[in-house]
């Protein structure tokens, strides 16, 4: 359920509140972290899938701030490549605490196909790491120390 305000519409998705731009057509719930809930969405303007990652609250904790704040900075440092996620859109509300952060959609993630119960072919496996290390070569590329 959406309710339109100014140029915003709120959407539940799993009991948690989503309120975006009105470009932005919330449609499902897709997973939780430490940091936010994502949800999928179908970005109207340009017709592309999105992930919508709500960071809830922003700025009350500042080691929470800092995460997020590193997070959008390397996404907006590192651009676009096909095997490093991208960011299109922030959108952030001070009156709630809430940012918003609209992301490249991926059908599915590592840990989602490691948990599934279809085997892993050693073709499954090649492609992985191939995705992981052509991911790696950019991000060094572009000069990022990581720890990961």
């Amino acid at each position: 359920m959406a309710t339109a305000v100014g140029g915003t519409h709120t959407a539940s998705v799993r009991g948690t509140e989503f309120t975006v731009d009105s470009r932005y057509h919330v449609q499902r719930f897709v997973g939780c972290g430490s940091y936010g809930v994502v949800c999928a969405a179908r970005d109207a303007e340009s017709g592309r899938r999105v992930a919508i990652k709500k960071v809830s609250p922003m700025a009350a904790h500042s080691t929470d701030a800092k995460h997020t704040l590193r997070e959008i900075r390397m996404m907006r440092h590192l651009g676009a490549h096909a095997n490093v996620i991208g960011l299109f859109d922030l959108q952030a509300s001070e009156r709630r605490d809430e940012l918003y952060l609209v992301m490249e959609l991926m059908d599915t993630d590592l840990h989602k196909v490691i948990r599934s119960p279809q085997p892993l072919s050693d073709q499954h496996v090649q492609y992985f790491l191939y995705q992981l290390l052509r991911g790696l070569k950019y991000i060094h590329s572009c000069n990022v120390l990581h720890r990961d």
